[in-house]
């Protein structure tokens, strides 16, 4: 029988953040690795899933999956499995989530992956937001994470949870009107990196009187590929996900960019 006994496991270790998280804290802590559909870490070896709990204690469980309606169904049966001291969440989640499952009893904290567009390595450069509802947990929580990231405690897991929708939709939104600039720039048949350099002149511009990169700096697009801001707006309420973005969720997406 595997022991867990204060070792750091991830859930969906093969996936991008599961990589990227398992990067930055295999030298500082004792990492095992779990996939939730192949049951085994990269190396194809199996982890016992029945799990003794006195061989469990002090785990930390780190959960890379993006959200399903199964979701807090998976963390509860995690948690049921392996009785771990904190469980850290960093998908995406509709508002709630986080709060919902303490509510529940489960030790959980939210705190979502930031990084540099479609550069997962680049994570371990942003300030990792930790939001929660018990403050005996954020400790536990900022504890455990700072060694491998700079850390901020938010309370209200609520927040870091809607933030981190929020932040991706600002993202799509831009380079949604960066597609729209691009379109109209081909229908002209001119070139698009007058407006990178039209950008630029004026970024220089407003750095003279202390507003450095007030223009967009997100307006490099790849126009091939989509990513995962287009189901950012799912995680939200209808009510709440405007027809505004919509829009730019149908024009991020290749036929819109077309």
């Amino acid at each position: 029988m595997t022991s867990y006994k204060g070792k750091t496991l991830i859930i969906g270790a093969l996936g991008q953040v599961g990589r990227a998280i398992f990067k930055a804290s295999k030298y500082k802590y004792e990492v095992l690795e779990h996939d939730l559909r192949k049951g085994h870490n990269k190396r194809g070896e199996s982890y016992d899933l029945e799990v003794d709990p006195s061989t469990a204690q002090g785990l930390v469980m780190h959960f890379c999956i993006p959200f399903t309606k199964d979701f807090p169904q998976i963390i509860s049966e995690y948690h049921k499995t392996f009785n771990p001291s904190l469980v850290i969440l960093h998908a995406s989640l509709p508002p709630g989530t986080t709060k919902g499952l303490s509510e529940k009893g489960l030790p959980v904290v939210h705190s979502p992956v930031i990084f540099d567009d479609n550069r997962l390595s680049t994570v371990s450069h942003f300030r990792k937001m930790i939001g929660y509802d018990n403050s005996e947990l954020a400790l536990k929580a900022e504890a455990h994470i700072r060694l491998c990231f700079n850390t901020a405690l938010i309370k209200g897991s609520i927040n870091t949870e809607l933030a981190d929708i929020c932040l991706g939709l600002y993202n799509m939104t831009c380079r949604s009107i960066t597609f729209e600039i691009a379109r109209m720039f081909s229908l002209y048949g001119c070139d698009y990196r007058v407006m990178m350099e039209f950008l630029g002149f004026n970024n220089i511009g407003y750095a003279t009187i202390n507003k450095p990169d007030l223009m967009l700096q997100n307006m490099y697009p790849d126009l091939n590929k989509a990513d995962y801001r287009l189901g950012l707006t799912e995680l939200l309420p209808e009510k709440l996900c405007s027809a505004f973005f919509k829009l730019a969720k149908r024009s991020y997406t290749l036929e819109g960019a077309k």
